[in-house]
């Protein structure tokens, strides 16, 4: 016997998209576990997964170039600082940020 009578089915189809939540809250109503409500989602193509947060990395080059210009330098003027740490041009560049905030 299938866990998934047509009423169950056409509640999902229903409310398709299924996400994430409502996968949790139908495997509330229909005592199943929601991994299950997510396989028969993905098995009936009415699942979506939820977006990815994608987090943009600074790379040292462009931490320098902005110090570069927040300090009015030429282009390629501080490319000694090209192997500072991350961490130390971040908190040069903040430093300078704040400085302009007060002038």
């Amino acid at each position: 016997m299938s866990n998934y009578t047509t009423e169950r089915v056409s509640q999902l189809t229903a409310n398709a998209p299924i996400t994430l939540e409502k996968a949790k809250a139908f495997a509330i109503e229909f005592g199943l576990p929601q991994s299950s409500i997510v396989a028969k989602c993905v098995q009936m193509k009415i699942y979506k997964t939820a977006p990815k947060m994608v987090v943009a990395k600074v790379s040292r080059a462009d931490l320098v170039e902005d110090i570069e210009e927040r300090l009015r330098l030429p282009h390629g003027e501080l490319t000694g600082l090209k192997n500072a740490s991350g961490a130390a041009l971040k908190t040069l560049l903040s430093s300078i940020l704040v400085l302009e905030e007060t002038s």
